[in-house]
Formats: structure tokens, C-alpha cells, sequence
């Protein structure tokens, strides 16, 4: 593997050289020359006020957030740097490869145009000529553009962490969350859904376009008011119901069960174990679909399939997706044709192209390092469990013994998907991206039943994220995350445990979160906490929620703590760990002064400017809905104002904005 061997130095050459694409990586200058950038600060505001303005405040108010996109930030950046570096991986791949075949194939706009709207034909005629409501959902079911008002994917049994299982969930929607339908605060994006959806039907050839969009915006109303909060479809209690094939159809009649089974290619015993998401939602949506005309029904099909594929097809189609998108996101304007075949690729190819990235741009160094403050954070949080006062003796020996099970996996998957089955065209597209679609169901079906295997990956290397893997007992660093300002191996030892270090320990205390605590020592989902240990629990996370309830990212629009929950307490014990596993490392000697800062100063500043972020109010206001993740301003001052040695740090004192007093701090883990 030619560039795994790279040294530090080459690695920011490289880093340079993508930037000459266009990407604009985070080098030395912007973060100094040991991990923390001190201009970005704001002097005049006291940290107690507003710790993210005191660590950030300079930076916002220069940062430019780009024309298309909607937030500005370190993530942002390091995608922009992940995708120069793909360009050029691309750029130098053979045309008659699948790598450079698709890329290809999106940038060949004039055989997009020559072909018109000739793809969409069979599909149409497939919508058009279906007698009834069950060979429309059998149409739909099958891998392709078309929807079905519920979802089905592949992922682990709940009950059985070593098997994989089906699971029904909601779905139908086009707006990213119910409460866009339902909120006076989506006036705006709620408006244009209509014009969107009947320039769609008009551009399929509907000569109803209007009516038929009025009764689709309604339909997909309907569905929204039945269905469930996003806090709820992330509570397990909720939202994981063990049944069977023959269940699911008596219980929900409304949808034709058998015909989407068998044109799904899916298994169909009446005995079959599967899992159902959200029961009364899905009850309901099956009876919206029975009572809903066949004509609308019809309609929304063929609005799904230019929705969903519009992106694939001419210009015009392509420019009524980018003028919806850019209301939804708060955008000026929409991505580049060659940005959006770079992500194409990367979408579509993740694992083939990820392979050909860790090769260039990751090398062993920085696998190596993470591994040592993986296991300092891990060992400081299992310091943490033992010492925890309130659970019951065999409930925290329970935790323990899961939290030793908790494997780390970095930089790559040590095993890759097959993709040689694909096959890519050069002047496809649109076929190319719908057998790229059967290709992944494909994949997920064919591991029906079979057993999980914990080194496959969610993410692709080259993704800058991170995850806790749930019932697998893991968690996953991918290459593209372990780069400034996240991590360097040039850092001071605070900056790399306030910034990846808080990331470990966040990831890790996903496993004892409102949601990871159901999972047991095996992986499954299980009661093994007491009922005073459940008790305790509910009442610390509380004053969490409480605290987060009254955060406002905009006029009169509040964060939800219990949608946030589990990544709001994840935050919290992530920096306490990491903060512990920070001090732990100095061996009981003093940390070094750095430029007028103590060692705690710089580990919380660090914290800080990793969450930093600028983001357009349609964005803010799509995350508080939606998105189990706070803004990253209320990341930055929810975690540190319950962190003891935070005030010390800065001398943080009753008066000041965000000051908890000791006893109203939330005391977690």
C-alpha cells in the first residue's frame, strides 16, 4: 500500500496539494503551532458569559459560510479537504473503471440532456399501469427511485446482537422531519413545497400538475401528523417492537405486505422475525394509504420518482431539486456539477474509493497515537463507573465488564465491501445510479439471518465523523476525522485530549446513554439496570434536559433536551473523561505554561474550537427539529458549565451568564 508510509511532513504537503483543487484544508497557520487557534478568540467576552464567543468569537464574525452550503466550520472545512483529496484520487483513476466511469457519467451532461426524460419511462408506465393500490406499493417496493409511505432496511436483531434482522419504519415524507409540516416556524420551507412538487409532476409530463400537488402536500401531511416525534423514534422503549411477517399484515392491513415482501426480494414466512419501528405511526400509514384515492396515490409515486432521481436527469429537473434545496438549507446556491460528482462517487463507490484514500492520506503514525488516548480516555471513564455512588454493585459491574468489550476501530475497516458486481457505464447515469441502488439492497438482504460481523463500517474512512456502533460494542474513528483540528500528532497533549479526546469519551458514553444503557454486556437490548438505578438516572438527566430546554438558537425557538438527550449527556461525560484522562497523563507534574495559558485553559479551548460553527437560520432551525445533535454553540456551553474544573479553569463565578452553582450541576457519570 504505496502511501501509508507517508511522514507528518508529507501528509500536510498533501494536504497542500488538495488545497489547490479548491479546498481550503486547516493548516499550522490557522491553528498555531500547537493545536489551538488564539486569534479566533474573542478577549472581550468572559468565558463564564459565553464560553463558545470567548474560545470562537473573532472567527464568527469573519467566517463567510460558503454560497452552497449552510454552516461554516472545522467539519466543514475538513469535508471540503476530504473531497479535493478524492478529486484527485478520482482524476487519476482510469475512465473505464467504476470509480472513473461514474464520475464521468454525471459530468457528461449532454448525454444527460440528449436522453431527456427517456429513463423515467418505464418507471412511469410501471406507476401508470397499475390497476390498483397493491401493484403501485409492489412497484415501489421494488429497489429503484419510487417510495413506499414506510421504510425497510437490514440491522442487527435487537433481541439477538450476533444475527441481523428486518425492520419497518416510518417514512413517506419529503421534508427531513414531521414538525416542517406541522410548525409555524416552517412557514417559509412549508410554502415552497407545493411550487416544487407541481414543477416535478409538470416536468413527468402530469397535465394535473396543480391539483395533483395539492392533494400530494395534503397526503403527506396526513402521514406527518400520525407520525412520530423524532425524541420518540430514537427512544428504544418506543420504537423497537419484535413481530412476525404474519403479524405485521394482521396488524396493519392497509398496506398489501405480501406483494412488497415478494418485490422486495425479501422473505415472507409468516413466522419470519422482524423488528417494527414506530407500531401506532406505521397502523396508521398503512390505513392512510388504504383510504387514500389511488390517483393521488399515483401522483406521489410519480412526484417520488423525480424527487428522488431529479438530480439524474436534465438540467430543468435539476434546477427545480437546487431551488427547493436551497430554501430547505438557507443557501445561496447549490453545489457545482463536479462537486456533486465528486460526492456522488463518494456516496455511491464509499468503500472502493475510501480504500484508494486511506492509501494516500492516512498513515500508521496516526493510528498508532489515537490507540494510546483511546486507552487513557477509555481507562479514565471506567474510573468513573467505579467510582459512581449511585448504582446497585452488580449494575456497575455490569457496565464495566461492557465497557471492557468496547473495541476501538481506526483509521479503515479491516474489511472492504465488494462492489465488482456493480456495473458502471460511462454514459449511464441514471442507470448507473439505479443499479447502484438495487447493488445495496442487494448487499443489505443477502445478510438477512446471517451473523453480524463487527468489521464492517457505517461510515467510510474518508467521512469526518465518528460513531458508537451500539450493539456491535464498538466505536469507529474514521481516517478523514483524525486530522486539525480534531487531532495532530504535532499538538500539545491538552488540545489532542480536548478535541479527539473529548470525541473518544463521547463516543464511548453513547454505551450509557439514555439509549445505550438498554444494551447489556452482549449487545443486547435488555432491562439489566434496578429500578432504583433507572430512577437515579432519570432524575440526573433531568437537570440536563432541564438546562437544554432553556437554550435558545433563535428568537422564541428553543432546543429540545430530550431529543438531544443522549448527545448532550455524551457530551458532558466525554469531556469530564477525556478532561481525566488529560490530567491522569502528566503523571501528578504540573502542566508547562503556553502562551499565557495553563494546560486545563488550553483543553477546554481546544474542546471549544472543534464544535465552533456558523450556520444559516434555515439550517439552525432545520438541527432543533430535527437532529439529536444540539448547535454546536450550546455543544460548547452545555458541556463545560457542568464540568467543576471548567470554572477553575477561568474563574468562572455566580453573575456570570452560563454559572450553575455546584449543586445544580448535572452530575452524570
Amino acid at each position: 500500500m504505496v502511501g501509508r508510509k507517508l511522514a507528518l511532513a508529507a501528509l500536510l504537503a498533501a494536504s497542500a496539494m488538495a488545497a489547490a483543487h479548491g479546498a481550503g484544508p486547516l493548516d499550522d497557520k490557522v491553528y498555531g503551532a500547537w493545536g489551538v487557534d488564539l486569534a479566533a478568540r474573542d478577549l472581550s467576552v468572559r468565558p463564564g458569559d459565553d464560553f463558545d464567543a470567548y474560545a470562537g468569537g473573532t472567527w464568527a464574525k469573519n467566517a463567510v459560510i460558503p454560497d452552497d452550503s449552510s454552516y461554516a466550520g472545522p467539519y466543514q472545512d475538513l469535508r471540503r479537504l476530504s473531497e479535493a483529496r478524492l478529486k484527485a484520487i478520482i482524476e487519476g483513476s482510469p475512465p473505464s473503471s467504476q470509480i472513473g466511469a461514474l464520475y464521468r457519467s454525471y459530468l457528461d451532461t449532454a448525454t444527460v440532456e440528449a436522453r431527456g426524460t427517456a429513463p423515467l419511462k418505464t418507471t412511469l408506465a410501471a406507476i401508470g399501469g397499475a390497476p390498483d393500490r397493491a401493484a403501485l406499493a409492489a412497484a415501489a417496493a421494488r429497489p429503484g427511485f419510487l417510495a413506499l409511505p414506510i421504510e425497510l432496511y437490514v440491522d442487527t436483531d435487537p433481541a439477538n446482537a450476533k444475527a441481523m434482522a428486518l425492520t419497518v419504519v416510518q417514512g413517506g415524507l419529503t421534508f427531513p422531519d414531521r414538525d416542517y409540516y406541522l410548525l409555524d416556524r416552517f412557514a417559509k420551507e412549508r410554502a415552497a413545497l407545493p411550487p416544487y412538487v407541481e414543477r416535478a409532476l409538470s416536468l413527468a409530463g402530469d397535465r394535473e400538475a396543480a391539483r395533483h400537488a395539492a392533494a400530494i402536500v395534503a397526503f403527506e401531511t396526513a402521514i406527518a401528523k400520525v407520525s412520530y416525534s423524532r425524541a420518540d423514534s430514537q427512544d428504544p422503549t418506543k420504537s423497537i417492537n419484535p413481530t412476525t411477517v404474519a403479524a405485521l399484515a394482521r396488524d396493519n392491513p392497509g398496506l398489501p405486505w405480501a406483494d412488497i415482501f415478494a418485490a422486495a426480494g425479501l422473505p415472507a414466512a409468516p413466522e419470519q422475525r422482524l423488528i417494527i419501528g414506530e407500531r401506532d405511526a406505521i397502523r396508521a400509514i398503512a390505513a392512510l394509504w388504504a383510504a387514500t384515492p389511488l390517483d393521488t396515490l399515483k401522483a406521489w409515486e410519480t412526484f417520488k420518482l423525480i424527487d428522488n432521481s431529479g438530480r439524474y436527469l436534465p438540467k430543468s429537473f435539476t434546477d427545480n431539486y437546487d431551488q427547493f434545496g436551497n430554501t430547505l438549507r438557507g443557501s445561496k446556491t447549490a453545489p457545482t456539477r463536479e462537486r456533486r460528482a465528486i460526492i456522488l462517487v463518494d456516496q455511491r463507490l464509499g468503500e472502493l474509493i475510501g480504500r484508494a484514500y486511506v492509501d494516500r492520506f492516512f498513515e500508521p503514525a496516526r493510528k498508532a497515537a489515537l490507540g494510546q488516548l483511546v486507552g487513557d480516555v477509555k481507562a479514565a471513564l471506567r474510573r468513573r463507573l467505579a467510582a459512581n455512588g449511585w448504582m446497585a454493585p452488580a449494575t456497575k459491574q455490569m457496565a464495566l465488564a461492557k465497557l471492557d468489550r468496547m473495541t476501538v476501530q481506526v483509521g479503515y475497516p479491516d474489511v472492504w465491501r465488494d462492489y465488482s458486481r456493480l456495473r458502471i457505464m460511462p454514459d449511464d447515469l441514471y442507470g448507473n445510479i439505479e443499479r447502484s441502488l438495487a447493488d445495496d439492497w442487494a448487499w443489505q438482504i443477502a445478510r438477512l439471518g446471517k451473523p453480524v460481523d463487527r468489521r464492517a463500517w457505517a461510515m467510510t474512512p474518508q467521512t469526518v465523523n465518528a460513531y458508537n456502533g451500539g450493539q456491535e460494542l464498538k466505536i469507529v474513528f474514521p481516517a478523514a476525522r483524525l486530522q486539525p483540528p480534531f487531532f495532530a500528532l504535532t499538538n500539545d497533549a491538552a488540545v489532542n485530549y480536548g478535541a479527539i479526546g473529548a470525541i473518544i469519551g463521547h463516543e464511548l458514553s453513547h454505551s450509557f446513554d439514555d439509549a445505550g444503557r438498554h444494551i447489556d454486556v452482549d449487545g443486547n437490548f435488555k432491562d439489566w439496570w434496578t429500578k432504583a438505578d433507572e430512577t437515579e438516572f432519570a432524575t440526573r438527566i433531568a437537570v440536563l434536559g432541564k438546562q437544554y430546554d432553556a437554550f435558545e438558537p433563535l428568537p422564541g425557538v428553543h432546543i429540545n433536551g430530550t431529543l438531544t438527550m443522549g448527545e448532550n449527556i455524551a457530551d458532558v461525560a466525554g469531556v469530564q473523561a477525556a478532561y481525566d484522562a488529560y490530567r491522569a497523563s502528566l503523571g501528578g507534574k504540573p502542566a508547562p505554561m503556553i502562551d499565557g495559558l495553563t494546560g486545563d485553559q488550553r483543553f477546554f479551548l481546544a474542546y471549544a474550537q472543534v464544535r465552533r460553527e456558523k450556520a444559516t437560520e434555515a439550517q439552525l432551525r432545520s438541527v432543533v427539529s430535527s437532529d439529536e445533535h444540539s448547535p454546536g454553540r450550546f455543544r460548547v456551553i452545555g458541556a463545560v458549565r457542568n464540568i467543576d474544573a471548567w470554572y477553575e479553569a477561568f474563574g468562572v463565578k455566580p453573575g456570570d451568564r452560563f454559572y450553575v452553582p455546584p449543586g445544580e450541576r448535572a452530575r452524570i457519570w
